[in-house]
């Protein structure tokens, strides 16, 4: 596993972004995360230079633009933020973090059978 980028809510948005359409672009990036968040361009130029110095993504001078790229593996990162969660706030208890967020949330009728399947001895792969 990766080691953990602190990444803010805002960068986490931004690296779905980059993540759905592989290395983009400032005018892509911003025509997607623009009418969703309402963030002005200067916003994600900010945010994308924060996420640069933190290693998070890096940037090609391709003229006629710049293009953002991951260096993140998605994955990887999803689960290190995930410990990182559950350690900080659930005292590394995974009952306790699973019961929260279907409280919070609910789960569907397909989320409850594959949660089912996941925790049968022949879908739990720690077992």
């Amino acid at each position: 596993m990766q080691e953990r980028v602190a990444l803010s809510g805002a960068e986490w948005r931004l690296m779905q972004i980059i993540w759905e359409t592989g290395p983009c672009t400032l005018r892509h990036i911003c025509s997607v995360a623009g009418p969703v968040y309402g963030w002005t361009k200067h916003a994600v130029i900010s945010f994308l230079k924060r996420m640069e110095k933190k290693g998070a993504i890096r940037v090609e001078e391709s003229p006629p633009a710049r293009r953002y790229h991951a260096l993140l593996n998605r994955e990887e990162a999803i689960e290190a933020e995930t410990e990182d969660v559950l350690e900080r706030v659930y005292n590394g208890n995974v009952l306790l973090m699973v019961q929260s967020a279907a409280r919070a949330r609910g789960l569907s009728k397909e989320e409850l059978s594959l949660l089912a399947t996941l925790l049968s001895p022949e879908g739990n792969n720690n077992a």
